[in-house]
């Protein structure tokens, strides 16, 4: 069975979205009748190829150019793929299509050129934060995870302000 790696434009939400789907399957049409326009589709040997070539490109989206999720689970409603989406105004199509195609060469053509992530199943109790992370982008994890941690780091102390109180109360009394 056939899979499918997509990129779609959708000009009224001036958005992006890469995408994969098995070839027998609806999801290209649902996504047409939401208003998605393809760009451009990439068949491959399988489905599960097709979802690491599409994971693959959302990883290199998110952490080596830094482009954002674009749209809302509110945007997509029931259709989903929401976390697959970039803004149209940070990068065109033509260079997302360019990304993919780059990641399916990797995948696909060369028997000796591997990526550099692995793709594994999800730790144990590890759950999707809001879509940030890509699925099994095990490298994707641990830089959410760095920059969580920084994130952390940089927080102010909130026990601090509570003892300037209790010593104002004090000089009061």
């Amino acid at each position: 069975m056939a899979g499918i790696t997509y990129v779609m434009t959708h000009p009224g939400f001036r958005s992006i979205k890469v995408g994969y789907a098995r070839a027998d399957g609806s999801r290209i049409d649902q996504l047409v009748r939401r208003g998605w326009q393809p760009y451009r589709s990439l068949i491959v040997q399988s489905p599960q190829m097709a979802r690491r070539i599409e994971q693959a490109t959302l990883f290199d989206l998110r952490y080596r150019i830094y482009v954002p999720v674009h749209l809302t689970r509110a945007h997509m409603g029931r259709a989903g793929g929401w976390t697959e989406t970039v803004s149209a105004e940070l990068i065109s199509p033509s260079e997302v299509w360019y990304l993919l195609c780059e990641q399916a060469g990797m995948e696909q053509l060369s028997p000796v050129v591997k990526p550099v992530w692995q793709p594994r199943g999800p730790l144990r109790g590890h759950r999707r934060q809001r879509g940030d992370t890509p699925r099994f982008v095990r490298a994707a994890r641990i830089e959410a995870a760095r920059t969580a941690r920084a994130a952390q780091v940089g927080a102010p102390n909130q026990t601090k302000p509570k003892a300037k109180q209790t010593a104002a109360k004090k000089d009061t009394q």
